[in-house]
C-alpha cells in the first residue's frame, strides 16, 4: 500500500503548526468526513503544509513553490492529496515536467483532478480546499465526487480514481445544439 500524504496551504490562525490538518480543526473535520476514516487512521497519514505559519491575508506563492520542490523527493511512490488551487499551483512546475496521465472533472464551483507523475511514481489528487470557507463543498455533487476520488486514492485504486473522473467528465459535457431540421417558409 502506498503512503498517503495530505498537503495543505498553511496553518490556520488558531491551529497548531506542528499538527497540520488535525481532525480538531475545520479543515481536518471536513477531510475526516470526506475520507470516511476513523480519526486514528486519518492522523496516521502524513499531513504537511507548504507554509510554516499563518500567512494572514497574503499567500507567498514563491515560498510555497520552493517548499513543493523540496518535498518532491520525499513523495516518490506516494499518493498525494493537494488541498486547493494554491497548493496545486505550487506543484504545477513539477507536474508540468512529468510525463503522466491526467484526468479532471469540473463542477459548477470546483475542479477535482488527478495527475500520475510517472517519474516519481506518484499520484497527485487535487481537491477543493477543505476549510469551512470553501464554497464548492456547499454542492452535494462536489462533496460526492471528492469523497469518491479520496476513497479510490486511499484504497490505492488508481484505475477506479480515473474511472470516477472520466465518468463525471462525460456526464458534465454540455449537450451540443441540435441542428435545425426545419426550413423557414417564405412569407407571401
Amino acid at each position: 500500500m502506498r503512503r498517503v500524504v495530505f498537503v495543505g496551504e498553511a496553518p490556520g490562525r488558531n491551529t497548531d503548526p506542528s499538527d497540520p490538518l488535525n481532525p480538531g480543526t475545520a479543515s481536518g473535520q471536513r477531510l475526516l468526513k470526506l475520507t470516511n476514516r476513523p480519526a486514528e487512521e486519518f492522523t496516521s497519514f502524513r499531513r504537511v503544509n507548504l507554509l510554516p505559519a499563518y500567512p494572514g491575508e497574503g499567500w507567498d506563492g514563491g515560498r510555497a513553490r520552493r517548499t513543493a520542490l523540496k518535498l518532491m523527493p520525499s513523495l516518490h511512490g506516494c499518493n498525494i492529496i493537494l488541498l486547493g488551487r494554491a497548493v496545486e499551483g505550487a506543484f504545477a512546475p513539477q507536474l508540468a515536467k512529468s510525463a503522466g496521465f491526467q484526468a479532471a472533472a469540473r463542477g459548477k464551483l470546483a475542479l477535482v483532478s488527478a495527475h500520475l507523475h510517472a517519474a516519481a511514481d506518484a499520484m497527485f489528487l487535487m481537491i477543493p480546499h477543505p476549510s469551512g470557507k470553501s464554497q464548492p463543498y456547499n454542492d452535494e455533487g462536489v462533496r460526492s465526487l471528492t469523497a469518491a476520488c479520496l476513497h479510490a486514492l486511499l484504497a490505492d485504486d488508481r484505475e477506479q480514481l480515473f474511472r470516477v473522473l472520466r465518468t463525471v467528465s462525460l456526464a458534465m459535457r454540455p449537450e451540443r445544439p441540435k441542428p435545425s431540421g426545419h426550413r423557414s417558409s417564405p412569407t407571401p
